[in-house]
């Protein structure tokens, strides 16, 4: 990059356009922010799939989709915080994840199930079962309404 900066960063929008996509395979660019949770995947085909093997970093956020992962839907769920930054986490090209703790105990807490690692197994199985029955609802894809 010029050396007016010091690093270059892009943030995608829910669905990434084609120039989100051609930023982020483009090797100077520090770091990519995108939304990424167990109801919200597209990142791993549209985003993470396109980067280039020399990559920025990947930061992201909404990861427990505004609340909404922490509450049962139906006869599924919920999760819990730390779970659903496990799960981001999780992915290989994630690097970091936003946190919305409101208390130090919220923060202490979510710290405490991230050094647990990586969701896996069964448990894995049943968050992205869950998150993709959140986003087919109604109130999944918009974030309010009816459930």
């Amino acid at each position: 990059m010029s050396a007016m900066f010091r690093h270059a960063p892009s943030e995608t929008k829910p669905q990434p356009s084609a120039v989100d996509q051609r930023l982020c395979a483009v090797q100077d660019l520090d770091l990519v922010m995108c939304r990424y949770n167990a109801a919200h995947r597209g990142a791993e085909r549209d985003i993470f799939d396109s980067l280039p093997e020399k990559r920025p970093a990947v930061v992201t956020y909404t990861a427990t989709r505004w609340g909404k992962l922490l509450e049962p839907h139906r006869d599924q769920g919920p999760m819990t915080a730390g779970e659903c930054y496990r799960f981001a986490l999780g992915h290989p090209r994630v690097d970091a994840v936003l946190c919305g703790a409101r208390s130090y105990d919220e923060l202490a807490a979510n710290v405490a199930a991230v050094r647990e690692g990586p969701l896996g197994g069964e448990r894995l199985d049943q968050v992205r079962h869950f998150g993709d029955a959140l986003r087919a609802s109604l109130s999944g894809r918009f974030g309010f309404g009816a459930r």
